[in-house]
């Protein structure tokens, strides 16, 4: 996703910096807030349906979605046939997220112009 190529090619800490007033938990990287972002846009999704979106190894996923229940940001629930299980956002990782809108944007906006400087040097 060009999303997720964009926002994640500046420093961790530039990004963190960035995140911390939206009340992103500075301890997730940028793959743990692109998640937080698949799941709400699914609604309600199997795991894999997130994996197979954003080109996610299951465990990462796995490891991020506990970060995200922590936080209280995200519920898991047994599937329609109980092998599997559905992820959905609470109502607290949905206000994250209307939170954070604007600090994405601002960080869209200077990786855009980070990239737009870098063709300009070619």
């Amino acid at each position: 996703m060009q999303v997720r190529l964009i926002t994640e090619q500046r420093p961790p800490r530039q990004r963190e910096a960035e995140a911390a007033p939206a009340g992103w938990n500075t301890l997730l990287d940028g793959t743990s807030n692109t998640n937080l972002v698949a799941v709400s846009c699914f609604g309600e999704a199997k795991p894999q349906a997130v994996c197979h979106a954003l080109q996610l190894d299951k465990s990462t996923l796995s490891r991020d979605g506990e970060r995200m229940r922590a936080q209280g940001w995200l519920v898991t629930r047994p599937g329609e046939d109980g092998r599997t299980s559905l992820l959905r956002l609470t109502s607290n990782g949905r206000q994250v997220l209307r939170n954070a809108i604007p600090a994405w944007q601002q960080a869209q906006h200077q990786a855009t112009a980070l990239l737009a400087r870098e063709r300009l040097r070619r």
